[in-house]
């Protein structure tokens, strides 16, 4: 079982603080199914050159002119003139004119998606058939049907992958690294040995509580201030074979800027909610309502609600009901989730009570419901329903969002997620933003992806929604790649690379109001940066004005308003405007942004 700790990212020290609504949906543009050329490198292996029978030299020959006869192969000499030997093994005129490169440009043009190959594979295609343009269109041809049978079979398949990302989020000491850790126990992805140690060295801190907690929170500082700082990463496989990637964040004020780092990455959440001390965590000084409308404006849809620490409430049905009205009522009115996508469920995360099984006869006294393994499984399931989502994600253009990396001898080696199009382990990309025309392609190789060692030629596809645990970037400087970096196939794909974009945020309850001229934290997909609000565009209007009269003037943004916005980065960043992608198309990261000040999260949005 594989793990990689996140670091943390750099976040305004003087944040501390949260904030309120997020109510918008994705947006739509023009239906974009742009083809991803370049996403696939196909590079069989080259037919063997058939041995040429050298020439034997005239003995005594000095001079640098032909020989006047070849020997064959039963010893006698066959008489050949050199002009008529060169005749023999020239091209017609016309094919001899054209160069390579003329060639490859020709046949881009008569054979339909050529575009898939790269070009130094069509070069290579031309080379083998001697210039000859019918032979080469052959040879093109054949390339182009393998390459495409291969990806629709890999289409065909990939809807029904159980996999799925997971972010556990929550108020600090709602029980999330201990709920996990217990789960990964219950699995059997934690050995007995490595619990015993757990054990025994928690009970030598006197921290015995934080025993399972432990099998997440690894790092001298979390366990000694007891909560969790960095987002931790885990793999583990369900009973009926559903292959989750974990990340668990933490839920500490002063690091919602990490926590942000792993709801990026994720498909769907675990919400924890404190059952003995709720309102601590649902108040304005709680983190429970700002977690759950983060999660609400990076795009996650389907979440599960564990309330959880049931055993402190001796499994009190009427506890759970009061903290599960105020939760739904939050959930499903303020911030717009649907209700047939949110499960509420009771949990006692340091006992394993309705983890994995349901024991307690207290709890089963009136809970018949699931338990969290099972609702995670029907979360997976309701994933691999969503095909037409999927064939989009696949067909469309590659993007790795690096989230973290880390300089080796062999190279850059990178973890991030995949939030959309394929690629092979050996295929050449580009890390963006680049500095310079070529310094920016590499190769990418040795990839561990979600808890496997993905080899050359075996398993070798990487598919939307995948994370990257590590990959090695070859023939890249490291200091060239860093956090908030995306690797795209090639440059004609490349996604948009600026410092100044356009975002249609909703504000929510912030204490002070938006106004021109502003400082604020941008946070997209791993990126933060620090932006300035330059320009207020279109304010969406709550009501329509009268006829004829004008819209006021925009002098700042408050609660509930609903603009497009102009901001200039101090850098430029890579994102995929959501006008450029189609109404199948899911809003990556790469399309939203979070805008926070003064420890408040004011904003969220999508670029447009």
């Amino acid at each position: 079982m594989a793990h990689r700790r996140v670091k943390n990212i750099d976040y305004d020290e003087d944040e501390h603080g949260y904030y309120d609504d997020y109510y918008g949906d994705d947006y739509g543009g023009d239906d974009y199914w742009g083809g991803d050329d370049g996403n696939w490198t196909y590079q069989p292996q080259p037919k063997a050159k058939s041995k040429s029978k050298a020439s034997k030299a005239v003995k005594g020959k000095t001079d640098s002119k032909p020989a006047a006869g070849v020997k064959n192969n039963s010893g006698g000499e066959k008489k050949t003139t050199p002009k008529k030997a060169a005749a023999a093994k020239t091209p017609s005129t016309s094919q001899q004119s054209k160069s390579h490169d003329e060639v490859a440009e020709e046949l881009h043009g008569r054979v339909k998606d050529a575009g898939l190959l790269p070009k130094g594979r069509m070069q290579q295609l031309v080379r083998q058939s001697s210039r000859s343009l019918s032979r080469a269109e052959e040879l093109v041809k054949q390339d182009v049907e393998e390459i495409k049978s291969k990806k629709e079979e890999v289409t065909a398949q990939a809807p029904h992958i159980p996999k799925m990302c997971l972010v556990v989020v929550g108020h600090v000491d709602s029980g999330k690294s201990t709920l996990m850790g217990h789960l990964l126990v219950e699995l059997g992805h934690v050995s007995s040995r490595e619990m015993h140690r757990f054990a025994r060295d928690a009970a030598a801190c006197g921290k015995q509580s934080f025993e399972y907690a432990w099998v997440l929170d690894e790092g001298s500082d979390e366990r000694e201030r007891g909560v969790t700082i960095d987002v931790c990463v885990k793999h583990f496989t369900t009973p009926k074979g559903t292959r989750v990637t974990l990340l668990d964040a933490p839920g500490h004020k002063d690091f919602v800027p990490n926590m942000l780092l792993g709801a990026v990455q994720a498909d769907f959440a675990i919400v924890l909610a404190d059952v003995k001390d709720f309102d601590k965590g649902f108040t304005r000084g709680g983190q429970t309502k700002e977690h759950i409308r983060l999660l609400r404006a990076l795009g996650i849809t389907k979440i599960i609600v564990a309330i959880n620490k049931m055993d402190l409430v001796d499994y009190s049905q009427d506890r759970y009901d009061r903290v599960h009205d105020e939760l739904q009522t939050f959930i499903e009115g303020e911030c717009g989730f649907k209700g047939h996508n949110v499960t509420y469920l009771p949990t006692a995360g340091f006992v394993g009570e309705n983890l994995v099984k349901r024991e307690n006869p207290k709890l089963n006294a009136w809970w018949a419901g699931d338990t969290l393994v099972t609702a995670i499984d029907k979360l997976a399931e309701s994933a691999a329903m969503d095909g037409a989502a999927t064939k989009a994600s696949l067909s469309a253009p590659l993007r790795i969002a690096v989230a973290d990396v880390y300089k080796s001898s062999s190279g850059a080696q990178i973890s991030g997620r995949v939030e959309q199009g394929m690629f092979k382990s050996g295929q050449k990309v580009v890390v963006l933003p680049g500095r310079g025309d070529d310094s920016s392609a590499c190769t990418i190789k040795n990839v561990y992806r979600n808890g496997e060692d993905v080899q050359m030629g075996v398993n070798a596809e990487g598919c939307p929604g995948d994370y990257i645990d590590l990959a090695t970037l070859q023939g890249v400087d490291p200091y060239m790649v860093a956090r908030g970096s995306v690797l795209c196939a090639n440059n004609a794909t490349a996604c948009r690379v600026s410092s100044v974009i356009r975002a249609k945020i909703v504000v929510f309850d912030t204490s002070v109001p938006i106004v021109k001229g502003q400082q604020v934290m941008l946070y997209a997909h791993a990126c933060v940066e620090s932006a300035t609000v330059t320009r207020f565009i279109a304010l969406e209007a709550k009501k329509a004005p009268p006829p004829g009269v004008r819209p006021r003037p925009i002098k700042c943004l408050t609660k509930g308003d609903c603009c497009t916005v102009e901001l200039t980065l101090q850098h430029p960043i890579c994102t995929d405007p959501i006008a450029h992608k189609g109404s199948l198309a899911k809003a990556t990261s790469l399309s939203r942004v979070v805008l926070r000040d003064r420890g408040e999260t004011v904003a969220a949005g999508l670029i447009v």
